[in-house]
């Protein structure tokens, strides 16, 4: 069975995991000063940085293929295994949910439905993976890199309707001319 340590050097791997490694201490510090939300919105430029890195990652593994530098088990397992790592990587907003309110039903509902993304995108890049086809290929790395989005729209989106924005923007200096659009924002829980 082939590995990916040809096709996944440890450098682009690194590429993908110390930015959720850096998002996740961010995590930690918004907690202690109590303003875990804000994390769901680095989640944005972290889903970006993945979807600019699988590009360029594919891109690399396509043209070392074709070079013959790259078994097709090699690149297969490759692409296995970043469809794995953006698959978990879409778990992040339940972090947030959990480190706001860990009791709370909202937090479990939105949970689920984060890992039902999750689970969609790590078992749709498994089975695309496995077509043995570049069109398979770029479907399955597609697929991983909207599960991140996808889940973090949805979790801004509730935690919006919770109100947990509102705590920040009432206690936030703002300029005068936003004052009366910060006051206008419906109060949660």
């Amino acid at each position: 069975m082939a590995t990916d340590h040809r096709a996944l050097p440890d450098h682009i791997l690194d590429l993908y995991l110390y930015p959720m490694a850096v998002w996740g201490l961010i995590l930690v510090v918004l907690f202690i000063w109590e303003l875990t939300p804000w994390a769901m919105s680095l989640l944005i430029p972290l889903a970006l940085w993945q979807t600019v890195l699988t590009a360029w990652w594919g891109v690399g593994t396509l043209r070392r293929f074709d070079a013959d530098d790259l078994t097709h088990p090699e690149a297969q397992a490759g692409a296995r295994s970043v469809g794995r790592i953006l698959a978990a990587s879409s778990l992040a907003p339940i972090l947030v949910f959990f480190g706001r309110d860990p009791f709370a039903l909202a937090s479990w509902s939105t949970s689920a439905g984060v890992m039902l993304i999750a689970a969609v995108a790590w078992f749709g890049t498994q089975l695309l993976v496995r077509f043995e086809r570049r069109w398979a290929y770029v479907a399955a790395m597609a697929l991983g890199c909207m599960a991140l989005p996808i889940s973090t729209t949805g979790s801004v989106t509730v935690a919006a309707m919770l109100g947990w924005y509102q705590v920040v923007a009432d206690h936030t200096p703002m300029p005068d001319m936003i004052t009366p659009i910060k006051n206008t924002i419906p109060q949660g829980d």
